[in-house]
């Protein structure tokens, strides 16, 4: 659950940056400095920017090694996830 976690980190960092500047930021705009290297032990983070949002997918590492789910979040702050060996994509189901 720390990748959960982790997500609705950079979600709340993610609201509070677009409150400040107008536009979402990018990993190394966000005050966030665990995020720096976008990685810790078991995830891999990538945050895409898009026009009027952003995308926030963790995928293991190594899998099914390090986690055997990958998530998928954006400025709804709904959190995705897929049980699979690939990226958790806006179509997949809720985590509840």
């Amino acid at each position: 659950m720390a990748a959960v976690r982790r997500i609705q980190q950079i979600n709340t960092a993610e609201t509070q940056f677009q409150g400040q500047h107008k536009h979402f930021g990018a990993a190394d705009e966000l005050e966030l400095p665990e995020l720096k290297s976008l990685c810790e032990i078991g995830y891999r983070y990538t945050i895409q920017l898009r026009l009027n949002g952003y995308a926030i997918e963790a995928r293991p590492r190594d899998y099914p090694t390090h986690g055997r789910r990958s998530f998928y979040s954006d400025e709804t702050f709904i959190i995705r996830q897929a049980w699979k060996d690939g990226p958790a994509t806006p179509s997949d189901p809720e985590l509840r």
